[in-house]
């Protein structure tokens, strides 16, 4: 009997133990560490939006927990760079300090759950309107 006591409060030792460990692991609400790809890439030029993921641009980019990232902006034939970087954040406010010298680098995106908004300055007369959405399950 004393043995069948000493299992039983092991086993649940251990399934506390597991569960403490499950809830420590981060989810989508939990910040931006994860996998983004671009919802919405509309350039604004005199006017005149242009849907650059219909024309096979796009944004592919992981922000990893140590502040590092990693990815690929495409817009047509004008820019293709590696998003090799950084990412902080103050608030909700998400900035990106890349190697290459993108738009993204002069933007703030706000978080807002599983996707992250961000509206450029203008670029020799072009705006840039950029969503990410999380990419779950990577």
């Amino acid at each position: 009997m004393h043995n069948f006591r000493r299992a039983v409060i092991a086993s649940i030792a251990v399934l506390a133990s597991a569960a403490c460990v499950e809830r420590a692991q981060p989810n989508a609400n939990d910040g931006p560490a994860g996998s983004w790809e671009a919802t919405r890439l509309t350039t604004i030029a005199s006017g005149a939006p242009s849907d650059e993921l219909a024309k096979g641009g796009g944004i592919e980019l992981v922000l990893r927990p140590d502040g590092t990232t990693a990815g690929r902006v495409r817009i047509g034939d004008v820019l293709d760079a590696d998003l090799t970087g950084t990412w902080t954040m103050s608030g909700s406010t998400v900035s990106f300090n890349h190697q290459a010298d993108t738009f993204l680098r002069d933007m703030s995106f706000e978080l807002e759950g599983a996707t992250m908004v961000g509206d450029s300055p203008t670029f020799d007369g072009t705006r840039i309107e950029v969503t990410l959405g999380r990419v779950e399950g990577l």
